[in-house]
């Protein structure tokens, strides 16, 4: 299914409801920041950055499409995940009438910058907290840390294949996070991200296929690389910060890929600085 000028089809993409966007601040005013969440996880990550933020902004934290737990989902013919969360995100955009600052963690990150290419005329800016743009470590295998995460890909894909999703999560989580972690969570957050994993897979896949053309981000831009993730990821922030023009990188040191569930202040200090630049 193709989408619209706004999105997906209003079918597919439910107005911006509860169900739909995880997390809304009750300030009314003021310029919108639409705050994207990792793979695996949902609107709801943001609650501590959101607090930290205070009442000055707009929030809206939509599930993504690719977390299998938004009310939408994708039959034979659709558009691939990937593209159904970057529609997802423009008719998020369209809804919220004014220019958003786009916010995206991780794979959040990859659908902000894709979402603004395609549609600059709706963001304000980007802020990008280590997306995982993985494409620009193409050709896959090409160098330690491309070889690295192909490894980690392979390792989920086969575990799903023989389906045990579980397996999957776990490789990645611990990948991401730390050996452990994923036996550490509650049984009702590993069921949810073994549910996810399919999508994972699915959008790991999209994002190697084709490769963005990062020079033509139009939007003021801000990458986050975090100083205690995985060497991949690190190389990807970099990379990317020097591809898009006039790109600010800024490093947090004692942070780990997901700051903005542990550092969610640092998180939110960056933002608001990111902010006053661009209304500099």
């Amino acid at each position: 299914m193709t989408a619209g000028a706004d999105g997906l089809s209003s079918q597919q993409v439910p107005s911006l409801s509860a169900r739909t966007v995880g997390q809304a601040s009750a300030a009314t005013g003021g310029t919108p920041l639409v705050l994207l969440h990792s793979a695996t996880s949902s609107g709801a990550q943001w609650r501590g950055v959101q607090r930290a933020l205070g009442q000055r902004f707009r929030v809206i934290a939509p599930d993504l499409v690719s977390n299998g737990h938004c009310g939408t989902s994708l039959t034979p013919g659709d558009a691939t995940v990937l593209e159904a969360d970057i529609d997802l995100v423009r008719s998020v955009l369209a809804q919220a009438g004014d220019r958003a600052h786009l916010i995206g963690h991780s794979y959040g990150g990859l659908v902000a910058h894709r979402a603004a290419l395609v549609d600059p005329a709706r963001v304000e800016s980007l802020f990008l907290i280590e997306p995982t743009a993985f494409d620009l470590l193409l050709p896959a295998g090409a160098g330690p840390e491309s070889r690295e995460l192909e490894a980690l890909r392979r390792t989920c894909q086969e575990a799903i294949e023989l389906g045990n999703r579980d397996a999957a999560a776990q490789n990645f989580v611990d990948y991401w996070a730390a050996p452990g972690t994923y036996q550490a969570m509650a049984e009702s957050q590993r069921h949810r991200v073994a549910h996810a994993m399919i999508g994972v897979v699915s959008c790991w896949a999209e994002i190697m296929a084709v490769r963005a053309d990062y020079a033509m981000t139009a939007v003021p831009t801000t990458v986050i690389q975090c100083g205690l993730s995985p060497m991949p990821i690190r190389r990807i922030a970099a990379l990317l910060s020097d591809q898009v023009p006039g790109a600010r990188l800024v490093e947090l040191n004692d942070a780990g890929h997901h700051a903005p569930l542990t550092h969610p202040a640092a998180v939110a200090r960056e933002i608001r600085q990111h902010i006053s630049r661009c209304e500099a």
